[in-house]
């Protein structure tokens, strides 16, 4: 492994010495920012609790719906045809009464129709829009229509909702600070390296 290191240093016209070289110009770098940049910056509780007022809507949870689904697949217009046929059929079967998970264990082609189709907890935004639009109107304990999609139809339940809440400062101020200085920083780091550019104390490519 070591004369692989080294062969492979050799090949790209690097020898040990520059390496430590470079390492080193790292190193020193990473303490000269920490100390001329980083140590200049604070973010006051007042910039904390500001943009947070501002900003309210961007720590807001977002409802969470555990749904549970049948599918059928489809490929060309003919499966879909005998999918939308089948897919028919268990809906009334859900009409009369029958067992969602039951049925999902017995007709689904989807990946957890052993668990009764569970999908867990979804929340808007990570599906189709078409898929959400049939399962964020549902009341928990409801069902869908069947819902067409590239993949086949599907049917959905809702058996459980956590409705979204607002997030306070409190539980929101460690991720509020920490973007806040990564702002400030972009901005002084940029600066900083433009005066030492002026100064002619380093070269920028």
């Amino acid at each position: 492994m070591e004369k692989e290191f080294y062969k492979t240093l050799e090949t790209q016209g690097i020898t040990v010495a520059n390496l430590k070289d470079r390492y080193t110009d790292q190193i020193m770098m990473k303490k000269l920012v920490d100390y001329e940049v980083k140590s200049k910056i604070s973010v006051l509780p007042s910039e904390t609790s500001s943009y947070y007022e501002k900003h309210r809507d961007q720590f807001m949870e977002k409802a969470k719906y555990r749904v549970k689904n049948i599918l059928i697949k489809a490929k060309d217009e003919a499966a879909f045809e005998l999918a939308k046929i089948e897919m028919n059929n268990i809906y009334n079967k859900l009409k009369e009464g029958e067992d969602f998970d039951v049925l999902a264990k017995q007709y689904s082609q989807g990946p957890n129709a052993e668990k009764g189709g569970d999908m867990g907890y979804i929340e808007k935004g990570q599906m189709l829009e078409t898929l959400e639009e049939a399962i964020f109107k549902l009341n928990s304990g409801e069902f869908s229509e069947p819902v067409k999609s590239e993949i086949g139809y599907h049917i959905f339940k809702v058996v459980d909702i956590k409705y979204g809440r607002q997030a306070s400062l409190e539980e929101s101020q460690k991720d509020i600070q920490t973007m806040l200085f990564q702002d400030k920083f972009k901005v002084m780091v940029s600066e900083w390296l433009s005066r030492l550019k002026k100064k002619a104390y380093i070269s920028i490519k």
